[in-house]
């Protein structure tokens, strides 16, 4: 099956590290594209662009500073990152808040090869500040649900500050973070129809999505 005729049947296999952005341009694609099948992985950055090595996925949006030559991609939008503090936190009603605040605060971090773990770190140790981990977990929806629950505070890269009934999302200040949303493939698979009509999909949405 090539082709515009691959787009009426089949399956595309896609990846994604969250939930901000996936699930608006899955609907978008299902609505242009009723026929073609979808699977969805919900990983790591990490995981997905190993994933994508492997042929176990076709595509993927994910968070990434910068994409390896293997890659192709378009980045949708530019990440900031934040603290995520529960809504009854001292410092719910902050503008922003400083790295040398976060000192002995207790923090919950994703795995290691997480990106948003990595920046958070790197900023961290720019301003000479120690973290505190009390948590380490593999889901960033996961790491909202802990903040909800008071078990601690948390990094995340945003693009925009979400509203969130349980959260607040407060920027952290004088943190040059280059990061973004990435929609990726393995070179070469780019050419793929499916592959190339999800990036189109992707590109229409996301402004919509980013600028909400």
């Amino acid at each position: 099956v090539t082709g515009e005729s691959e787009l009426h049947g089949g399956n595309l296999r896609v990846g994604a590290d969250s939930p901000f952005y996936i699930m608006e341009i899955l609907a978008a694609f299902k609505a242009q594209y009723p026929s073609m099948a979808l699977t969805v992985s919900m990983e790591s950055a990490n995981d997905l662009f190993q994933a994508m090595r492997n042929f176990t996925i076709d595509v993927a949006i994910v968070t990434a500073v910068d994409l390896d030559p293997e890659f192709a991609g378009i980045s949708i939008t530019h990440l900031d990152l934040v603290l995520l503090v529960p809504n009854d936190h001292a410092w719910s009603q902050r503008k922003a808040i400083s790295p040398s605040m976060l000192e002995e605060q207790p923090i919950i971090l994703r795995e290691p090869t997480s990106t948003t773990r990595q920046l958070f770190m790197q900023a961290l140790e720019r301003a000479g500040v120690s973290a505190t981990a009390v948590m380490e977990l593999r889901n960033q929806i996961a790491v909202r649900e802990a903040v909800a629950a008071g078990l601690g505070l948390a990094p995340e890269l945003v693009s925009g500050i979400r509203k969130d009934k349980n959260l607040k999302r407060i920027p952290i200040a004088n943190v040059p973070v280059k990061c973004h949303e990435y929609v990726t493939c393995r070179k070469d698979r780019v050419t793929l129809r499916k592959v190339q009509a999800f990036f189109e999909i992707a590109k229409a949405v996301a402004p919509v999505i980013v600028n909400r």
